[in-house]
């Protein structure tokens, strides 16, 4: 454990909030999110008063850096489970602004585990999911409901929080609360009404 985990943590038990979410969020409900976002962060804060709170995200494009963000201005501390090595990870963001985002964010974090390189994609994320799923106390998913088939999707890591990882895998997470907050996709911004956007289910 690093030293900057270690003055973080002090000797408390931390609570531990897992981030999932889309990456193509819609640009124009951002700031709606954000709002709905914080609101729910300074909830856990106020009934935790006494433990460390760290929020863990892929940091991808998208939903994982609005919740990073998010949870910086509310004083929280993040961390991060990459699913592959950083510079093999760098390749899946869409311009050197967005891997200067992941990089500005990855020196935040008090901890970063990098999953193996010998899952390839898509496999690599579906593990990160669930790393993140056992690593997690509480899940909170920027999600628009939607259960895609895709491995690694926002639904995948969803399930495998609330019903536990196959049980080839020595290790399971316990069960635990999801914050859903509501979201549109960016395809569909133009197309379906705002209504319901950044609430909670």
């Amino acid at each position: 454990m690093s030293q900057k985990s270690l003055s973080v943590l002090a000797g408390f038990t931390p609570i531990v909030l897992g981030a999932t979410g889309h990456r193509d969020i819609a640009e124009s409900d951002h700031d709606i999110l954000k709002k709905t976002i914080c609101d729910e962060l300074q909830k856990i804060a106020k009934q935790c008063v006494h433990s460390p709170l760290i929020l863990v995200s892929g940091l991808a494009e998208g939903a994982d850096r609005l919740l990073a963000l998010s949870a910086l201005e509310c004083g929280w501390h993040i961390a991060a489970i990459l699913p592959l090595p950083q510079s093999e990870y760098e390749k899946d963001f869409s311009s050197q602004v967005s891997v200067d985002e992941f990089r500005k964010l990855l020196s935040e974090c008090i901890w970063v585990k990098s999953l193996d390189e010998k899952n390839g994609r898509p496999e690599c994320y579906r593990q990160m999911g669930f790393e993140l799923a056992k690593q997690s106390q509480i899940l909170i998913s920027i999600w628009d409901g939607n259960h895609e088939n895709g491995p690694g999707g926002t639904a995948e890591v969803i399930r495998s929080f609330r019903q536990g990882l196959p049980m080839t895998r020595p290790l399971l997470p316990d069960a635990g609360p999801v914050i859903h907050v509501l979201a549109r996709r960016s395809v569909h911004a133009n197309s379906s009404p705002n209504n319901g956007i950044g609430s909670v289910a």
